[in-house]
């Protein structure tokens, strides 16, 4: 839909009509008038507006700019919501889904059955023994106990890290096994041991497992409730591969849950009202995915589905240290904002995508420099398209916007990281106190010896992404090389981003384009002109609470 614009800015009635309607969520309705002058002297200029809307709850209206973008070639204005944008970047990583379900968002305390208590509540854990040659199980996949899956253990070796000895199982779903199995792509051995040594082998600092709690700490220890599970679960880790949503083949073409933590497995069977706790330190994994090879070819670790399968283990073995680290330890008695335990996982990835060969959120494999024109795998070409999205709103139940949820996640994240302490940054924001975006932003004051606020931080994210393509920009997205931090003995390293090297390239909104309203922690990136000399001027119509920069670049 095309929408002509009419109206100019003739005075304050005008102006309050002419905006867009305060959606619901929004109670603020007041709106600043600013004039914006710039003298360009005679370089040309390209002038760029970054609205910002720093509320973490608070929905504003749009803000509009009059006098039209300079230099540019329409003055037909389109309702982004209303294009069908289509592109090859929908590939399949497009369609993953990776649903974390935090246990019921409950507090720790009212996660078991009150009613079983007495005086003081007792509660038994049963240690399953996993014995490859024998062990067949149904596996709870609910949290009711009414939805079970078959499954045999298929891998079970306890190695030493140069630390402890910890234990890896893995068990696959009957149905998901080359031998009897009705799925259209079946687990194998071969399948098994390639997943087994990229989570654990002999020795430090060499697999996911090393590398993630080298940066969060332990998936599980020592606690005070009586109803987890005890210090003796810690060093048993348990993968469960199976078809997670029944899809099959479906999946492959049409995206799906590629895998989830799920904290009810760390509670004690009989301490929870519902029975669907499997009592392990445990993720699941869809096995069709994992056992998907390109092209008809014999599978490889290193085909599409395998390597972004072995990438989620990183970002499933996240959340499962985040449960533990940030709302045991700290005794927290409410869940970690989504947004914030994705964008953890999501940068997770991209900690470990050069170590495991993947291409990662990133979309490039082993390369520490930003890469070429067009890249269309990974989270960046869908937030480059969507850039005003809020990851603050996390919408799960659409498959279309969540996955631009983790795409902006995934940006400010990646940001975030590269500019403000790396591996080190992201272990305060895990191990802190905070489940908001105070998390982050004590995070990076404590380590960079600051005093930024969270607008702040999203004011210097919209101005990397503007200057994404300049190699020498601080804080930025690219200096055409790694960016490396290093923590407790591991190197980590981060590639650079240039979103212009993205299909597609990152998006600016302009007279063309009628602007959305602005969810909570979002930037909306406006192009006021571009080869612009002398004075010039814009009249602004700015909600109450967004706050304007304005970014001259030479053109």
């Amino acid at each position: 839909m095309k929408i002509k614009k009419l109206i100019q800015l003739l005075g304050i009635l005008i102006v309050i009509i002419s905006c867009t309607q305060p959606s619901s969520n929004d109670s603020e309705s007041e709106f600043s008038i600013i004039t914006e002058t710039e003298s360009l002297g005679s370089t040309p200029q390209d002038v760029y507006f970054i609205f910002t809307n720093s509320s973490s709850s608070t929905t504003k209206v749009a803000p509009e700019v009059n006098n039209n973008t300079r230099n540019l070639d329409s003055n037909l204005a389109q309702d982004k919501e209303e294009i069908t944008y289509t592109s090859n970047r929908f590939s399949h990583s497009y369609g993953i889904i990776e649903e974390i379900r935090e246990y019921e968002s409950l507090p720790i305390n009212f996660q078991y059955d009150n009613s079983r208590t007495v005086s003081s509540p007792v509660f038994s854990y049963t240690e399953f023994p996993d014995n490859p040659n024998v062990d067949s199980k149904d596996f709870y996949i609910s949290n009711t106990g009414s939805t079970t899956v078959r499954s045999t253990n298929r891998y079970y070796e306890t190695m030493n890290n140069g630390t402890k000895d910890i234990t890896l199982s893995i068990w696959v779903a009957d149905e998901s096994w080359v031998t009897g199995g009705s799925k259209n792509d079946l687990i194998t051995s071969e399948m098994i041991t390639a997943l087994a040594s990229s989570f654990l082998i002999a020795g430090p600092g060499n697999d996911i497992y090393d590398w993630v709690t080298g940066i969060y700490g332990e998936p599980w220890g020592d606690q005070p409730y009586p109803y987890l599970l005890p210090l003796a679960a810690a060093d048993n880790i348990t993968i469960l591969l199976y078809d997670i949503d029944n899809d099959d083949a479906d999946a492959i073409t049409n995206g799906g849950t590629v895998g989830y933590f799920w904290s009810k497995d760390n509670f004690k069977y009989n301490a929870i009202s519902d029975p669907g706790s499997n009592e392990r330190i445990m993720f699941y994994i869809d096995s069709s995915m994992f056992a998907h090879a390109d092209d008809l070819g014999p599978w490889e670790v290193a085909d599409s589905w395998p390597s972004t399968v072995i990438s989620t283990l990183a970002h499933e073995f996240q959340h499962m240290i985040h449960f533990y680290q940030k709302q045991i330890l700290n005794g927290i008695s409410s869940s970690t904002d989504t947004w914030i335990n994705e964008m953890c996982s999501l940068v997770t990835e991209d900690f470990l995508s050069n170590k495991l060969n993947v291409t990662g959120p990133r979309g490039l494999i082993n390369a520490g420099d930003a890469g070429n024109y067009p890249i269309d795998e990974g989270r960046l070409p869908l937030f480059n398209y969507w850039n005003e999205n809020s990851f603050m709103i996390w919408d799960y139940n659409d498959s279309d916007l969540v996955l631009r949820d983790y795409s902006s996640a995934y940006a400010f994240g990646a940001f975030l990281a590269r500019n403000y302490g790396g591996a080190a940054l992201f272990q305060q924001i895990v191990q802190s106190s905070f489940t908001d975006e105070n998390a982050l932003v004590n995070a990076v004051n404590t380590i960079n010896s600051t005093n930024l606020d969270f607008k702040d931080l999203l004011v210097a994210w919209g101005e990397a992404a503007i200057h994404t393509s300049d190699t020498t920009y601080t804080p930025g997205y690219n200096t055409g090389a790694y960016f490396t931090s290093d923590l407790n003995g591991i190197t980590y390293n981060l590639g650079s981003i240039d979103l212009n090297n993205y299909d597609p390239q990152i998006f600016f909104y302009d007279s063309n384009w009628v602007m959305q309203e602005m969810g909570p922690g979002t930037n909306i990136l406006y192009k006021a002109g571009s080869n612009l000399t002398g004075e010039q001027s814009w009249n602004l119509i700015v909600p109450r609470g967004v706050t304007v920069t304005t970014v001259l670049m030479d053109s």
